[in-house]
């Protein structure tokens, strides 16, 4: 069974797929072309 997800892009898609795979028990991992402090900034806000 698959229990780590990746996700391409932090944007506005990405962190809906995030929240909904995190809700549903995965483990996620976000990749993303613009600066790390901001994908940083995303998972400070979405991971509970």
């Amino acid at each position: 069974m698959v229990d780590t997800i990746g996700i391409p892009g932090a944007g506005r898609v990405g962190s809906a797929i995030v929240r909904t795979t995190i809700a549903a028990g995965y483990t996620v991992n976000i990749a993303g072309s613009g600066p790390a402090s901001d994908i940083e900034l995303l998972v400070d806000i979405i991971v509970p």
